[in-house]
């Protein structure tokens, strides 16, 4: 492991720590901090994790904002993780957050690239139309 990539997982592992002793401390949890937390482990490479920090957010009766979203979709994007992606767009427009720019564009680049591969590899793209 290279030294930058031992010191960004070092800061999600870190930030990781400091959200436990927030909990442990009974210090109470804002949007702020916790899209902090999710900030660092997306840029850790830990979208799974994040997600479940998405999770426990919720529980805890904190309402995710589009920065929210926002990062965890770029997230996705970096990981080429549609899926995840599509499940996290459906999830910001069950908590009322409307998609922005940032998070279209993401869920349209991994689609393009799809649309792209498919086409290389000679695949139906579209089904044919019968008139």
């Amino acid at each position: 492991m290279s030294q930058i990539d031992t010191s960004v997982a070092k800061n999600w592992q870190k930030a990781l720590e400091l959200y436990e002793d927030l909990k442990s401390a009974k210090i109470e949890q804002t949007v702020s901090t916790v899209n902090a937390l999710i900030t660092a482990l997306c840029d850790g490479d830990q979208l799974q994790k994040a997600m479940e920090v998405l999770s426990e957010m919720k529980s805890i009766g904190l309402r995710p904002n589009s920065i929210t979203y926002s990062i965890l979709v770029v997230a996705s994007e970096k990981k080429d993780d549609l899926e995840a992606g599509l499940l996290l767009l459906s999830q910001a427009e069950k908590d009322k957050v409307v998609p922005n720019l940032v998070m279209c564009r993401c869920i349209i680049g991994m689609c393009l690239r799809r649309f792209e591969k498919a086409c290389t590899l000679g695949e139906t793209v579209l089904p044919h139309l019968s008139h």
